[in-house]
């Protein structure tokens, strides 16, 4: 016997258990949620034009001393970052440099995307 609502299939309820992959599978966007964090804590902004890596006023979690991107790329060319936290600040340290990219560390006010929102621009 199945208890409407326990099942979708009650003919299916006595031979073997219902899966419910929706609830139980891990999700598609939670499998990107470190990467995402990762990218809005060190403000990684790319611009293709320029060939740059921008890191907008980086920083890392007090639980996060640091981190290591290997092989992070732009058109051609890719670049090995170490990012250590300081008491009150970070450090970047460029490992490896692959093609002729161009990386740089911004302290200041946040950014406004052009039109296009892939580059940025300092507007007044």
């Amino acid at each position: 016997m199945c208890v409407p609502g326990l099942a979708p299939y009650p003919f299916l309820f006595a031979l073997f258990p219902t899966l419910y992959p929706v609830a139980c599978s891990p999700q598609a966007w939670a499998s990107a949620t470190p990467f995402t964090l990762l990218e809005a804590s060190l403000g990684l902004q790319f611009d293709p034009t320029a060939n740059e890596i921008r890191l907008h006023n980086p920083s890392l979690p007090s639980f996060l001393d640091e981190v290591v991107i290997r092989n992070l790329q732009l058109k051609e060319s890719s670049v090995d970052l170490k990012v250590r936290r300081h008491a009150h600040d970070v450090s970047v340290e460029i490992l490896e440099r692959r093609g002729e990219i161009q990386v740089s560390i911004v302290f200041g006010r946040s950014p406004a995307p052009d039109e296009t929102g892939t580059r940025f621009t300092d507007k007044k």
